[in-house]
């Protein structure tokens, strides 16, 4: 994106009212730099929202203290460690998306007449068919996918493709719009489903219909303006209600128990459920209440900093650095598949969590998991001058398979369409090491079978018959 004036004004305007200039100004000195070279002409937009939703996980309690007019010192529960914190998160997150920028930098832009083409070759009704297919698939073997034991991380990169051919559907309605009300219709439903689980993926669906419907960046109109703000305003607000209600639900779901195992299997159900309880605290007694509780909510759930302050109240002072054991400790996880090592320990991300903050987190054997995050890893590695390097290389790693899979795919239209799943894994701040890598190496690797030996079946299916 090259005329960013509109945006400095706007952070410059902000800047005044903020009540932690130096921090705010920082950070939108960051932002610009992400916005100037997260923007991707032609693209579907997964490296500049993923960018800019790690910024997020860094600076949104700093945007809810600017709205509400309080410091962040006084949002915290760490107020001794968490403005140094944040200035690490900060430096972290440059240093990590600079090597992300670095390793796609060459990689070259498509022109929109070889995008038409290629889109041109696929029928819009096999597109709509096959996605329709591959959700109901991906819904009926997420299921089955926690049994799969050693080869679960596989089937959950299986379930991921879903998200490409989402874009490739979406795509292919910017340059032929036939599709163009299916498409619409089809995503409300599965916002609408995705409710009726226990994570609730409603967010995901906004996220890659929005990166998506920016593509073609050079013929952004007015339309595609107000449908991406349209997903942007429906997102905060499904994300709000979700944060005051999901308590209350999970404990309907499971029956009341500490778990992740869903009891109540009637979607229906669930939603009707689900929809008393969004009445019953958002009536208008309640309303302003419960609103404003869940922006709060919503903001600290976003803001991952929390963790790594209390991790640098305790490191060094309690706990020395470990000197590289956690990272060693993540690779050697990841390369230790449980299918050829069944006795592998299982890691209980919320058994680091309270090792390294002093805080008691419910675990595995309550049905949750508080991870650190890899940037709160690497300080409790290295120190707050040597972690950055691991993090600029874990940019240049996520960056080096983005690029990988966008020059070795079919053609090119489907290159960009299985880079989508990576958006889930750029704003990585806030996920254990283990997870980030175990999900990027397996998820590329499935990735590289499907594109030897799956991917031509599913390209000549789509193809529209010879006249």
């Amino acid at each position: 994106m090259k005329n960013l004036s509109p945006i400095i004004l706007v952070l410059l305007l902000l800047w005044l009212f903020s009540p932690d200039k130096q921090l705010f100004g920082l950070s939108c000195l960051l932002l610009i730099f992400l916005v100037r070279f997260g923007w991707r002409s032609d693209e579907p937009k997964i490296i500049f929202l993923g960018v800019l939703s790690y910024w997020l996980t860094v600076c949104t309690l700093m945007i809810y203290g600017l709205v509400f007019n309080k410091p962040m010192i006084e949002l915290t529960l760490t107020p001794e460690t968490f403005i140094y914190t944040t200035y690490l998160a900060l430096i972290a997150t440059f240093c990590y998306c600079s090597g992300l920028l670095l390793a796609i930098n060459k990689v070259s832009t498509v022109p929109i007449e070889t995008l038409s083409a290629e889109l041109q070759q696929y029928d819009e009704r096999k597109l709509l068919l096959f996605y329709s297919c591959y959700s109901l698939f991906s819904s009926s073997f997420g299921k089955i996918v926690p049994l799969l034991g050693g080869i679960s991380q596989a089937g959950v990169a299986i379930i991921w493709f879903k998200w490409a051919f989402l874009s490739l559907l979406i795509i292919h309605t910017l340059l032929f719009p036939r599709n163009q009300k299916w498409v619409n219709i089809i995503l409300l439903i599965e916002v609408v489903l995705s409710f009726a689980g226990f994570w609730s993926s409603f967010k995901d669906y906004l996220f890659i219909a929005a990166a998506s419907f920016l593509t073609f960046s050079a013929t952004i109109n007015f339309r595609r303006v107000l449908i991406v703000t349209a997903l942007a305003v429906s997102a905060f607000l499904l994300m709000v209600v979700w944060t005051v209600v999901k308590g209350e639900y999970r404990q309907y779901l499971t029956g009341g128990k500490r778990t992740q195992v869903i009891e109540q299997q009637s979607e229906i159900e669930n939603l009707s459920k689900l929809s008393d309880l969004v009445k019953e605290n958002f009536n208008g007694e309640k309303f302003g209440e419960n609103f404003s509780k869940g922006v709060g909510g919503l903001a600290n759930r976003i803001n991952y900093t929390e963790y790594f302050a209390m991790s640098v109240r305790q490191v060094p002072a309690i706990i020395p650095f470990e000197e590289g054991a956690l990272l060693l400790g993540g690779f050697e996880h990841v390369f230790k598949p449980r299918l050829f090592f069944p006795d592998k320990k299982s890691i209980d991300d919320s058994e680091m969590t309270s090792k390294y903050t002093g805080r008691r987190f419910a675990g595995a054997e309550q049905g949750a998991s508080f991870s650190l995050g890899q940037v709160a890893e690497r300080y409790i590695d290295y120190g707050p001058v040597y972690m950055f390097i691991p993090i600029f290389f874990f940019g240049v790693l996520l960056g080096t398979i983005y690029k990988y899979i966008i020059t070795h795919s079919l053609n090119n239209i489907l290159g960009l369409s299985f880079v989508a799943p990576l958006f889930f894994l750029i704003p990585s701040l806030g996920v254990a090491t283990t997870k980030f890598l175990g999900w990027l190496f397996t998820y590329f690797i499935v990735w590289l079978l499907f594109n030897k030996y799956g991917v031509r079946v599913v390209h000549n299916f789509l193809l529209k018959k010879s006249e």
